[in-house]
């Protein structure tokens, strides 16, 4: 039975399940670097921001550590990948709303886009993309510098291509 994203063998999940060890403990380990920036003199960093960081480097740490000890089966490989994004995408809206960094607010496209190159399923990247929207607009609600047609035209834009990314990764 043929499933999107997955061909015959499961190859495609399977690299996608090899790569999730390396790539969840690398991104624990910017946060975990961000932690103890926090603590550096001179750095203004308040307390919920490094509460939160830690949060984000511990989950993406566990993630690295089970998938690279407890080996989850390949049909795992994309809701992982996406527990991956969706904990970044929080992270990275909690720093928009939180600092009105407009950072924060240009790594939510790079993350979605980040996400159509690692999986190989459209429909994992689209939930990716409808998430960053979500979160976005949701920060929004709470008070934060508002989302304006620019920066929901390059979410939409990241979505597709990150979609489109997917797809040539399918075809080669």
């Amino acid at each position: 039975m043929y499933r999107e994203g997955i061909d015959a063998s499961g190859t495609r999940n399977q690299r996608i399940l090899n790569s999730l060890p390396a790539g969840a403990l690398a991104l624990s380990l910017v946060y975990a670097f961000l932690v103890i920036q926090g603590f550096l003199p001179n750095v203004e960093n308040p307390r919920f921001l490094t509460s939160t960081r830690t949060f984000t480097a511990v989950v993406l740490a566990a993630i690295a550590l089970v998938t690279r000890f407890k080996r989850p089966g390949p049909d795992l490989a994309h809701p992982i990948a996406f527990l991956v994004a969706v904990v970044l995408l929080g992270q990275i809206s909690i720093e928009g709303v939180y600092t009105s960094s407009p950072v924060a607010v240009a790594a939510l496209p790079l993350a979605v886009l980040g996400s159509g190159l690692v999986m190989y399923s459209g429909t994992w990247v689209a939930a990716v993309g409808i998430v960053a929207v979500a979160f976005r607009v949701t920060g929004d609600l709470g008070g934060a510098s508002g989302i304006d047609t620019a920066e929901a035209a390059r979410l939409v834009i990241a979505s597709v291509m990150a979609v489109a990314a997917s797809a040539i990764r399918r075809r080669a």
